[in-house]
Formats: structure tokens, sequence, C-alpha cells
């Protein structure tokens, strides 16, 4: 995600500096590129590969959604487990069912905000900016669902 001359976030997580590109080209800090292959203390990698898949899906989604809201309640609680001041050494496929369920409400409402943003009549800049507000919140709903139905399937 650019978001200035010379000055590069990380989609992932928010921090600047250098973009790694990685295997399903999704430019990301060297942070979070090194964050899906992190091995626990046997040696072995933590959690499930699939559900930290989906999750980062999820947050790519979150990042995109974040840029067109405001930061207001509740869904900016999301930065605390998807966004920039998450804490890195958590592993996403085993968080608990109270986290799970509180994501899916809070996306749920960001995507909400995204629909009922107004749209000036005629003005085409303002037609354009609702079709991608339309497009992020199909997005975002998508991965929600996938995050959900992941979730569901891994505490049965």
């Amino acid at each position: 995600m650019e978001s200035g001359v010379g000055e590069w976030k990380c989609r992932n997580c928010g921090r600047a500096g250098e973009p790694v590109v990685g295997a399903e080209d999704a430019v990301r800090c060297e942070s979070c590129a090194d964050e899906a292959s992190r091995p626990s203390a046997s040696g072995q990698p933590v959690g499930d590969p699939q559900m930290r898949r989906v999750v980062a899906r999820l947050r790519e989604r979150y990042a995109e959604a974040r840029e067109l809201v405001s930061a207001t309640e509740p869904h900016s609680n999301l930065e605390w487990i998807l966004g920039a001041q998450r804490n890195l050494d958590r592993d996403d496929s085993v968080l608990d069912t109270a986290v799970a369920e509180a994501v899916v409400l809070w996306m749920e409402d960001l995507a909400s905000e995204l629909d009922n943003s107004p749209v000036g009549a005629g003005d085409h800049a303002a037609i354009e900016r609702s079709r991608s507000r339309e497009a992020t919140a199909k997005g975002l709903r998508s991965a929600t669902r996938e995050f959900a139905l992941a979730f569901q399937e891994r505490t049965e």
C-alpha cells in the first residue's frame, strides 16, 4: 500500500519499511512475511497454516476497508486483533471463540459502514468512490464468511 512519495506501509500490519513480495504476490513487510513460517519451541510450525492464510486474507480486506471509513468504534477495535496494534507474537490460527465472534461482528459493522456512505448526485467521482466502497464491502464480507466457516470447522 503506497501512502506517499517514498513512504511505504505494510498492508498487513501498517508498519513503515521495505516491502517483501510474498508467495501470493501480496506485498508485506519482512516481519509479516516471516510470521507465517515462525516455528514453535519444538521447531515445528505453530497452529493451522490454512487458518493463518484465511486470517491473512481477512487482514488484507480489513486494511483496504479501514482506508475508506472513519476510525470510530466498534470496528476500530480490530486494530488490536488484525491491524498494526495486534500482538505479532500471537498465532492467528489459534484465536479464541470470543475474539473470533467479535471479529465477525465488527467486520459486518465495517461492511455496513462501507455500504451506507452517501453518494453525491451526478458526481462521477462520488459514483466511482461508491463503487469502490461496494466492491471493498463485498470482498470484506466474502473474507469474513470464509473466516467464520474456517473457524467453525476448526472448533467442531
